[in-house]
């Protein structure tokens, strides 16, 4: 599944969630990725950002819902 690109400010800590079970994905540099579902399903998968100079609350800025079957 690709999921869409986010515009967010240079320098931010982006961090996917699949809600499949496996570990988050984070870094700069992943506004726009590809996850592979290996199991059917219905699965919250979310985005959240961490501005540049380390704001301490993430703005989720993406949620969703994927159904794999």
């Amino acid at each position: 599944y690709q999921f869409p690109a986010v515009n967010v400010p240079e320098g931010s800590q982006i961090t996917w969630n699949f809600g499949d079970g496996t570990p988050p994905v984070s870094g700069f540099t992943v506004q726009n990725t590809v996850h592979i579902f290996t199991q059917n399903g219905s699965f919250d998968v979310s985005m959240s950002v961490v501005l540049p100079g380390g704001t301490s609350c993430p703005v989720v800025v993406k949620q969703d819902t994927v159904v794999i079957s």
